[in-house]
């Protein structure tokens, strides 16, 4: 099993404003980012993923844009210029970390923290909900090699040692 904590990403929630999903969801997917349904994740090449956890709200995620202040900015710029007039971008890449989980056992060791039933039947990959594990709010993702958690920066710390406590 296998905890890694992700330092650099960019993270930018997308938002249509009143009635504008459509136009959203196609200027989005013009620039190669389709949106999933609520409750579900959708991967694009290894370092891309957009998700939908709260409704009419997504996450687009890129772990390629390493560099923490520039790269976030351009991606924030390229995502807010494809959006244009149809909805809101802010910039979460500072307020979240990520940590990437891998193992035949952390299905389990990660649902004895948390409060979702992570069953395959229920919780297969591109499945990402958003719960508390270890009193903590947090997003989970299925993933087809493992699973993908966002957690609050302010809390990263505690969640970090509660995370490398499961995987002993």
């Amino acid at each position: 099993m296998s905890v890694v904590e992700v330092h650099h990403f960019s993270l930018v929630q997308v938002a249509p404003w009143r009635g504008g999903e459509a136009l959203l969801a196609e200027r989005l997917q013009a620039a190669g980012w389709p949106l999933p349904p609520l409750g579900a994740a959708w991967f694009g090449d290894a370092a891309r993923m957009a998700m939908s956890v709260r409704p009419q709200r997504w996450l687009l995620l890129d772990e390629a844009r390493r560099d923490t202040h520039h790269g976030s900015a351009d991606f924030h710029a390229e995502i807010a210029h494809a959006v244009g007039d149809a909805g809101a971008v802010v910039d979460l890449s500072a307020a979240r970390h990520l940590w990437r989980l891998q193992g035949t056992a952390m299905r389990e060791r990660l649902a004895a923290g948390c409060r979702l039933d992570l069953h395959p039947a229920v919780f297969p990959p591109a499945r990402a909900a958003a719960t508390l594990i270890a009193q903590v709010n947090a997003l989970v993702i299925a993933l087809p090699e493992g699973w993908m958690l966002l957690a609050p920066t302010s809390t990263a710390r505690h969640f970090n040692e509660w995370l490398q406590r499961i995987t002993v």
